[in-house]
């Protein structure tokens, strides 16, 4: 009798320890998968840094020469990504000087990655 109760309860431990075992394996692959998508928006926003530092000067150039105050847009593809970017220009009202607010956008798959808002000084 004792035979049969040892081989039953070691059944028992080796289900708990499988249990157990596939438990750990899902938060595994949970967070395995929660940390690759964390890269990948990582590297949205590198990318979109990198666009912003290249695409605002020159989109400031253009229009300290033209003073014309309209939207500007473009596209760019980085990193295998394609983002669009779009700048804004106000004239801000109630000031003596030229005064102008930029807005700075970068856009990927529609949503919103990257927002620089400044005030530019028209010569």
């Amino acid at each position: 009798m004792k035979d049969v109760f040892k081989k039953g309860f070691f059944l028992i431990e080796v289900s708990v320890t499988l249990l157990i075992v596939g438990i750990m394996l899902v938060a595994f692959v949970s967070t395995f998968s929660s940390a690759l998508k964390g890269i990948k928006r990582i590297r949205q926003f590198s990318s979109a840094a990198d666009i912003s530092r290249k695409q605002v000067f020159e989109v400031i150039g253009e229009f300290r020469q033209t003073r014309d105050p309209i939207t500007r847009t473009g596209q760019q593809v980085l990193r295998g990504y394609t983002y669009r970017w779009e700048a804004t220009f106000e004239p801000l009202e109630d000031t003596q000087e030229s005064l102008y607010i930029m807005t700075f956008k970068v856009i990927h798959e529609g949503y919103e990655i990257s927002k620089i808002t400044t005030l530019i000084q028209a010569p």
